[in-house]
């Protein structure tokens, strides 16, 4: 009338087989080119088996397709060397720069514009710009210049003169800009502006002030008269083997050992002789004061 009664240790063994067993098998890691990866996972559940193969293809499988983009960087595959024909210059001097523009990319470069902005510390040459050696005194880099179209492989050279300013005492600097256009398969035609590296001139300045005064605008005779020369360095470079020498004015005669440099006297020192001074750093200034009498 009653079923057969289970101890506490049969029925756990009898929940313990109900329990699904899994199996796994992995397959080496390597696998060649072309060979599918199979992977079968078994699972028993009770007394009935179920077997779910995973087919996993290799990239070069039938069952796999992809396609590689290549992407190509154009600040890299466009180079734009510039260069100038001194690394430094006086104020006023003209150098020579140049520019190499090369297309090492797969696609034509075309709507291509060269310029450079104002430079600091120098200005324009006109009439100074040529184009693969060929003279193009119409072309003003600074509004820019139409340059012809580059194929993969093409260079063009760009060349024009640039002038210090006078009173500059800063380096010259300045670069070139490059504009261009491409046809993209995926976008279009696309615009690019990039520019060449800055290029640095040191100016070398070496002009001096000198300025004469004399302590007196009206003398009668037998008076004293004394004149102040002030030297300053205006430029940005040491001014070495300085020599002083200056005319007595007619009517006068030269005081004997009234020479002072800075104050100091120097008693065998002439004017009209000439004498030398010490070096002037960028900026300092010196002062020579001597006297005449009236005759």
């Amino acid at each position: 009338m009653f079923g057969k009664t289970e101890s506490l240790s049969e029925r756990s063994k009898r929940k313990e087989q109900r329990k699904p067993v899994a199996f796994f098998y992995l397959p080496p890691k390597r696998t060649r080119p072309g060979e599918a990866l199979k992977r079968q996972v078994a699972v028993v559940v009770h007394v009935r088996l179920y077997i779910v193969v995973i087919r996993i293809a290799c990239p070069s499988s039938p069952l796999f397709r992809c396609h590689i983009y290549k992407t190509c960087r154009l600040r890299n595959a466009v180079t734009k060397a510039i260069r100038s024909d001194k690394t430094t210059v006086r104020a006023g001097e003209t150098v020579r720069n140049t520019v190499t523009v090369t297309n090492h990319s797969a696609t034509k470069l075309f709507r291509i514009v060269f310029s450079i902005p104002q430079p600091d510390g120098a200005s324009y040459v006109a009439g100074s710009v040529k184009v693969n050696g060929v003279a193009q005194p119409n072309f003003d880099p600074i509004t820019g210049f139409a340059l012809p179209d580059l194929n993969p492989g093409e260079t063009v050279v760009i060349e024009y003169d640039l002038k210090a300013d006078e009173a500059t005492t800063t380096d010259v600097t300045h670069f070139a800009t490059l504009n261009y256009t491409v046809n993209d398969p995926e976008r279009g035609d696309v615009d690019y502006v990039e520019n060449t590296d800055t290029l640095s001139l040191k100016v070398v300045s070496d002009t001096i002030s000198v300025v004469k005064s004399v302590d007196k605008a009206f003398a009668v005779k037998g008076e004293i008269l004394c004149y102040t020369v002030t030297i300053s360095n205006t430029g940005n470079v040491v001014k070495n083997e300085l020599v002083f020498k200056d005319r007595i004015p007619d009517g006068a005669t030269f005081v004997a050992n009234s020479v002072r440099i800075d104050g100091t006297y120097y008693s065998v020192y002439h004017p009209e002789i000439g004498f030398a001074l010490r070096s002037l750093a960028p900026g300092e200034v010196l002062t020579v004061a001597f006297d005449v009498q009236v005759n």
